[in-house]
């Protein structure tokens, strides 16, 4: 009784949404219904399919006042190849009821009543997709183990997804923006919104969250992407890594830092570059890291996969470099399709180029200096002798003036040659 009353109040309801559907401009299209039927042929045959086994890639627009494509058939791709499929107000963009092992890809589907239309589904793969100005952007009911990932689902004005007596559902790298309601979900409806850390979940523009902080329970110093608290849909229904921003293509740089933060000119410090790929797509890209403005080594080209990140180390040589500070900086190349670029650029810390000897970074070898060498004689860096190795306590990077990272007589030795000279 329950459900059949939450139905006819949702029937209510698009009805009336129905009324209020942004009137799209009509596109130049093939016109009616296309039938995927169980056997697998496609009517009418003059329908712009092109069938190459179990795969269907649509090959023109489709615009209808009734349902758009209607899949019997299991086990097939459906790939709208970035064709729009364009409804009157009315029916159902695609129908998947009954079906099972189906994938429907790259489609654009606006106007209809219900854009995916799946009650009754398992294991079909919804992705990919712009779901955009209908009533309900995609109706799962009595529907479980399918996939939702990767969809622009935007605008609709009753529902973004709607959800009933389904469960094991994965929803996950969604863009959910500006629908009236963006999830209806039953109470006998329990899914899975998120891919885990840090995969995250999904995009809501409704999201009210920050994002200081960074980690697999959000506490570490740092963004990562992902909001510092979850988003509750119910109970049975939380996104518990929700995106700060839309999944496009995103690349940005999350961190600059120095391996010492004074170097004796001609000696070398390392210089350690965090990023982020924030979209859904491996990406490949190029960085460049600058001491001001002059680039430090050359412009390196990076691969990282999606959601992921990685910390790479260029070293700077700074034979040729002038006595003076210099302010490091990395640049991410932007991606093709990259529309958020503030995160590109990332500024770290001064690093004094001096005489070698000069610890303190006041160009000039002294006093001072020898003292501090000596607190940190026979100190050794982090992963002196093994990877993952901790730092010695009293270790100062500036100390180990050439760089091998210990503090030992080499080092005395260079600030020995240099004692008592100053710049300028």
């Amino acid at each position: 009784m329950r459900k059949k009353t939450a139905c006819l109040i949702l029937f209510a309801l698009l009805f009336v949404s129905t009324l209020s559907v942004v009137r799209i401009p009509q596109v130049k299209a093939w016109n009616g219904t296309v039938h995927i039927y169980s056997d697998g042929s496609v009517d009418p045959p003059s329908a712009p399919i092109h069938q190459n086994v179990d795969v269907y890639t649509l090959t023109d627009n489709v615009i209808t006042t009734d349902d758009g494509i209607i899949i019997e058939a299991n086990s097939i791709t459906f790939d709208g190849n970035g064709h729009t499929i364009q409804g009157g107000s009315s029916g159902n963009g695609i129908d998947l009821t009954g079906t099972i092992y189906v994938t429907i890809k790259n489609a654009n589907l606006q106007g209809f009543s219900i854009g995916i239309f799946a009650p009754s589904s398992n294991y079909d793969t919804i992705s990919g997709n712009t779901v955009v100005q209908n009533s309900v952007g995609i109706w799962l009911e009595s529907s479980s183990d399918d996939n939702i990932i990767g969809n622009n689902i935007q605008q609709n004005g009753a529902y973004g997804i709607w959800l009933s007596s389904s469960s094991n559902n994965n929803i996950y790298h969604n863009n959910f923006a500006n629908n009236a309601v963006q999830v209806y979900t039953t109470y006998d409806s329990i899914n899975i919104w998120d891919a885990g850390y840090p995969a995250a979940g999904n995009y809501w523009s409704d999201y009210t969250g920050s994002d200081l902080y960074s980690g697999p329970f959000q506490n570490l110093t740092g963004s990562d992407g992902i909001g510092d608290t979850p988003y509750v849909l119910d109970q049975n229904n939380v996104d518990h890594y929700p995106l700060i921003a839309p999944l496009t293509h995103d690349v940005g740089i999350t961190g600059v830092s120095e391996s010492k933060n004074v170097v004796g000119r001609g000696y070398n410090a390392s210089i350690n570059v965090s990023m982020f790929n924030y979209g859904t797509s491996t990406e490949t890209f190029n960085a460049t890291i600058y001491a001001n403005q002059t680039i430090i080594g050359q412009t390196y080209n990076i691969e990282l996969t999606s959601r992921n990140s990685t910390i790479f180390s260029p070293t700077w040589n700074t034979t040729g470099f002038a006595y003076g500070n210099y302010t490091i900086s990395a640049y991410a190349w932007p991606v093709p399709g990259e529309t958020n670029t503030a995160n590109n650029n990332f500024t770290g810390s001064a690093v004094t180029v001096t005489i070698p000897g000069d610890i303190n970074g006041d160009f000039a070898v002294g006093l001072v200096d020898l003292g501090m060498l000596a607190k940190a004689y026979s100190s050794h860096g982090p992963n002196y002798h093994y990877q993952g190795e901790t730092a010695s306590p009293k270790w100062n990077p500036n100390a180990d003036i050439n760089g091998d990272g210990i503090v030992g007589l080499s080092d005395l030795g260079m600030l020995a040659k240099h004692y008592n000279q100053h710049y300028p």
